[in-house]
């Protein structure tokens, strides 16, 4: 693959959804997907990674509610250290 060509086959109901996304976002389904492959690619996995791992080997995890209440107090501390 050199070249850069990867070819992804997708069902048919899969494929009509990307194309109805991609027609919303006003790019063609390869300029879509190749921005999403290259942000996704600029990422840093390693924490999510790291949890990932712990949930395996510990089988704790954390319910959304959890999760939403720690960035909502993150922002919350952000905006009260602006004032």
């Amino acid at each position: 693959m050199v070249d850069g060509d990867v070819i992804l086959k997708l069902d048919e109901q899969t494929a009509r959804r990307l194309s109805a996304v991609a027609a919303l976002a006003g790019q063609s389904v390869d300029d879509y997907v190749r921005t999403m492959i290259v942000d996704m690619l600029h990422e840093d996995w390693a924490e999510d990674l790291r949890i990932a791992a712990d949930y395996d080997q510990t089988g704790d995890s954390h319910s959304v509610e959890e999760g939403l209440a720690v960035f909502d107090n993150a922002v919350a501390r952000r905006f009260e250290a602006k004032r």
